[in-house]
């Protein structure tokens, strides 16, 4: 009889509660983490300067966004790479180690805008390492570690020697690069050749002191600088001749982005799409974009070259239409 009376009140009782909103009681249902919902699948497919395969090599990944900074390292045995990025603008920086080879050898630094799952081809440039250390008859720790590179890319940050007294680079670029070292009034130079996956030994011996010591410091770089700066200018092929009063005036009409792509141009006559990622800093994205835009307007030619596009400037906006006779 009492068991058949708790049944009862169960039975009875059961809609009640059911019908209760405990939203009313300050009870909520777990919520989903918004990070899980609004992330997007980015993959990158990896290639170097003549775009083949870039595989078997770790990777050091690193990601940069207005408010934050994430590190991380993989291995990637194919040549693509997917990362999980919630919408914005990121800069990414890739550094690759092939497992066939002592150095470095790959470095990619670009900006990504995030707005929907994406495939993206990245170039990686060529670097090299350097192992050095930093003396006056003895090891020295803590010394100034300056490099100055004919190339702009790469690890070019200035460092420190640790209590060895040595220092290590691993993502120089490629070709000739100065390295100088300071400690105090005393400083010292070395010229060495950065080749792609090889790692080379310099020493630097600090062995000029004086009174004006730090004036000859700076003037020693301000000097390599010209030099470097002189080489460019001296070997760049000769520029496009002066602007006309046509592209001049229509330069005028174009936005800042558009305004950069059209002098990239002018000084390069014309460029592959994955050069002018690069030359200019945009993501591949916007790049599209900004080139059917400037193609309406007659400024720029697009010729498909196999699998990627050819960019040149139009023989109307540089003012060299043939006349009739």
């Amino acid at each position: 009889m009492k068991r058949g009376l708790v049944v009862f009140l169960a039975l009875l009782l059961f809609p009640l509660v059911s019908a209760v909103d405990f939203n009313d009681f300050g009870v909520l249902p777990p919520s989903v983490p918004a990070s899980s919902l609004d992330t997007y699948a980015i993959r990158l497919f990896l290639k170097d300067t003549a775009n083949k395969n870039v595989s078997n090599v770790h990777i050091i990944i690193q990601i940069e966004a207005a408010d934050k900074k994430t590190e991380s390292l993989r291995y990637v045995s194919n040549d693509v790479i997917t990362l999980e990025l919630e919408p914005g603008n990121y800069t990414i920086i890739l550094k690759a180690d092939s497992l066939t080879t002592n150095g470095g050898d790959y470095y990619y630094r670009g900006t990504l805008e995030v707005f929907a799952d994406m495939n993206q081809t990245i170039n990686f440039l060529p670097v090299g390492s350097i192992r050095g250390s930093v003396s006056k008859k003895n090891l020295i720790e803590g010394a100034d570690v300056k490099f100055i590179c004919s190339k702009s890319y790469g690890d070019l940050e200035e460092i420190k020697t640790d209590k060895f007294g040595s220092f290590v680079n691993d993502y120089l670029p490629t070709g000739n690069c100065k390295i100088l070292a300071r400690d105090g009034e005393d400083i010292g130079n070395v010229d060495v050749v950065v080749e792609q996956g090889m790692v080379k030994n310099v020493e630097v011996t600090l062995n000029e002191k004086g009174s004006a010591s730090s004036e000859l410091f700076l003037f020693i770089t301000i000097g390599i600088v010209i030099f470097i700066l002189l080489f460019f200018w001296i070997t760049k092929k000769p520029k496009e001749e002066k602007i006309n009063k046509r592209a001049n005036d229509l330069m005028q009409t174009l936005n800042e982005t558009e305004q950069k792509i059209v002098s990239f141009l002018m000084e390069h006559k014309e460029a592959y799409q994955n050069k002018i990622v690069y030359g200019v800093n945009i993501p591949k994205t916007t790049l599209t974009r900004v080139l059917m835009s400037l193609e309406r307007k007659k400024i720029i030619q697009v010729e498909k070259v196999g699998k990627t596009k050819k960019v040149r400037l139009t023989e109307w906006f540089l003012n060299k239409e043939k006349k009739p006779n």
